[in-house]
Formats: C-alpha cells, sequence, structure tokens
C-alpha cells in the first residue's frame, strides 16, 4: 500500500539527512585555534541606518568572546555613542544563557557599561542596540580584563566570536541535526508557520498602514509605520511597507534601502513575496510595468494564495489592471477565468 511507501521513503529520508549530517559536520568542522591564557576579541556590524521623519534610526549588534583557555577576569566592556543619541533598546544575550553573571555599570542615554567578574573560556555575548537621534552613530568601544585588551575581528571571520566551534560534542550536534529533520518532516513546521503568520496579522499599527497604503493614504501610513518602528522596533513586515510607503512618497533611494533591509531580514517564502509585492506596487506606480510585472509574478509563485487577497485589496493593482496588458495577463493566469473576468470589472 502507499502508506506503507510514504512511510519507509520519511524514515529512509530521515536516516540519510543525519547520517550526511554527521560526515559534513566531521568532515567540514573547523577547530578553535589554542590560546594560552585568555584572549578577548570582539566585532561591531551596523545592520541598518534609516531617516525618519523625526529622526535616525540605527541598529547595531555587538559581539565579544573569550576565545582562550582561561578565564578572563574583570572584564569591562563600554560602548559611548555621541551624545545626541540615545539608546532605545537593548539586548544581552550570552553564549551561557540565563547562568551568566554580569552588571549593567552606565546609566548615560548614549552609553553602555557592562562589568563581568569571570569571563569563562569559549563563553560569548552578543549585544543588540537599537538607536535614536540626529547625528552619525559611530561607537566608541573599549573591552579590557584585569591582564590584556580586547582584539576588534573582522565580521567575516565571527564564527569564533559568537558560538565559538569545538565546545558541543558530536551527540549534541547530532540530536539537533535529528531534531530539524523532524520538524521539516512533521506537520510541526505547519505548526510554526501558522503561529507566526497569526502573531504577525496580529500587529494592528502594520496592518492598518498596509490598508492605508493601497486605499492611497500613504502618508498617514508612513506615520504610522514609522511610529511603530520608533517605539517597538521593526521586523520584515514593518520594514518592507515602510520602503513602499516611503518610495510613494517618492523617495526612491530610502525606500531600496529600506528593502534590502528586509531582504536581509527575511527567512521564509510568505515574507519574501511580500517584499517582491510591494516592489512590484512601487514598480505600477513610477509606470515600470514590466519589472512590475516581474516582481508581481515572483510573489505569486512564492505565496499565490496571499498575494492574490493583496491584489484584490490594493487600487494600485486595479489601475494597473485596467491600463497594462502585463498585470493583466498575470492576475488572470492565477485566477479562475470567471473570477478573472470578475475582479476586472470591479477594478476603479
Amino acid at each position: 500500500m502507499r502508506w506503507r511507501e510514504v512511510i519507509v521513503g520519511a524514515i529512509v529520508t530521515l536516516l540519510v539527512t543525519i547520517v550526511g549530517g554527521i560526515s559534513v559536520w566531521f568532515l567540514t568542522r573547523e577547530q578553535a585555534p589554542k590560546w594560552d591564557g585568555e584572549k578577548l576579541v570582539y566585532n561591531v556590524d551596523a545592520l541598518g541606518d534609516f531617516d525618519l521623519s523625526t529622526g535616525r534610526l540605527g541598529i547595531f549588534t555587538i559581539k565579544a568572546a573569550n576565545i582562550g583557555n582561561r578565564a578572563a577576569r574583570d572584564v569591562r566592556l563600554t560602548v559611548n555613542f555621541p551624545k545626541s543619541v540615545q539608546i532605545k533598546e537593548k539586548k544581552i544575550d550570552f553564549s551561557s544563557g540565563p547562568a551568566a553573571q554580569f552588571d549593567e555599570i552606565s546609566d548615560k542615554p548614549n552609553a553602555l557599561g557592562i562589568y563581568i567578574k569571570s569571563f569563562a573560556p569559549n563563553e560569548a555575548v552578543k549585544i543588540l542596540l537599537i538607536l535614536n537621534g540626529d547625528s552619525g552613530f559611530d561607537p566608541e568601544i573599549g573591552i579590557r580584563s584585569s591582564e590584556t585588551v580586547a582584539e576588534i575581528q573582522s565580521t567575516q571571520s565571527g564564527s569564533l566570536v559568537y558560538g565559538v566551534r569545538g565546545t558541543k560534542s558530536w551527540l549534541v550536534t547530532v540530536c539537533v541535526m535529528a531534531a530539524q529533520a523532524m520538524i521539516y518532516m512533521f506537520p510541526l513546521g505547519l505548526a510554526r508557520k501558522m503561529h507566526r503568520r497569526v502573531s504577525t496579522w496580529m500587529r494592528s499599527a502594520n496592518n492598518t498602514a498596509f490598508l492605508y497604503i493601497h486605499s492611497g493614504l500613504i502618508e498617514e501610513a508612513r506615520e504610522m509605520l514609522d511610529q511603530s518602528i520608533r517605539k517597538k522596533g521593526a521586523d520584515i513586515y514593518l520594514l518592507a511597507n515602510e520602503a513602499l510607503a516611503v518610495g510613494l512618497t517618492g523617495d526612491l533611494e530610502g525606500a531600496e534601502k529600506r528593502f534590502r533591509a528586509a531582504e536581509w531580514w527575511q527567512c521564509g517564502r510568505h515574507e519574501h513575496a511580500l517584499i517582491y509585492f510591494n516592489r512590484s506596487i512601487l514598480c505600477i506606480s513610477n509606470s515600470d510595468y514590466d519589472n512590475a510585472n516581474l516582481y508581481l509574478n515572483k510573489a505569486l509563485e512564492l505565496s499565490p494564495k496571499e498575494i492574490k487577497k493583496y491584489c484584490m485589496l490594493s487600487n494600485f493593482i486595479h489601475q494597473a489592471v485596467r491600463s497594462n496588458h502585463l498585470i493583466r495577463d498575470s492576475i488572470e493566469k492565477v485566477c479562475p477565468k470567471h473570477e478573472a473576468i470578475k475582479y476586472l470589472s470591479h477594478a476603479v
């Protein structure tokens, strides 16, 4: 019976995935260099720098680690920004999790200070900062222990900085890979996707702004998105919709920067489809129908059900369907013939 073939195929796929993963891990793993004594290293990465109507928004990550074989004592990590900059949000994560012990030693709005009494070998810390200000965000960073000063490290060699390799046993690695394979093979992956989709729709500010954009209320949508990002930070959906709103107000360069930030962050088919759809709308507004049709088809290919709903909502698509045969043909391909005709008759 076919159900037996499906089960046998699933089991074989799982075993091949595990064995292949173990082989790749053993053949390609990189051993962390052995340092005699403590060795502090760090790097800095600017994830984004955006001009908003009320100022500039910056996102930075700072990663530091002790890659030596001895604990570093009395470690102080200090980050200073210009006085016109404020740290709106910060998140500090240690590789040792809740067991990590540290104290914040700075109360200035433009600075962050951390004191670590004992920084163990192979331990790492990752700091995410969201900034707001009127000038540049160039940080001054100092990290030192009672004996040594940290060295800055290129972000390209970040595998030594956060999550030092060689610290997990092969058994833990096998368990992790097996769990990942199970997630993709069974409905848990679908459940996680649905949970993420529901959580996203609960963000009323983003959803309202999306409706505003496709109803032609561009300025209201941009103001709402700016306020939401300024207060709570951004996610893929907020960045993609803000990029479209910024572009529709005439700032194409600012829109492109935000689209690229969203593309860097995107992790799923629907997120990627939304970015393509918003790019398509921006091209339509500039009468660039060739690229608009290209982006629209990519969006429909990745997430046809949701993108069809967006098309039914959007005044930009309605107008393009009436005025351009490429967009009209693309809509008819994904709709049953009677639905496409009904759709075209209601486009205004």
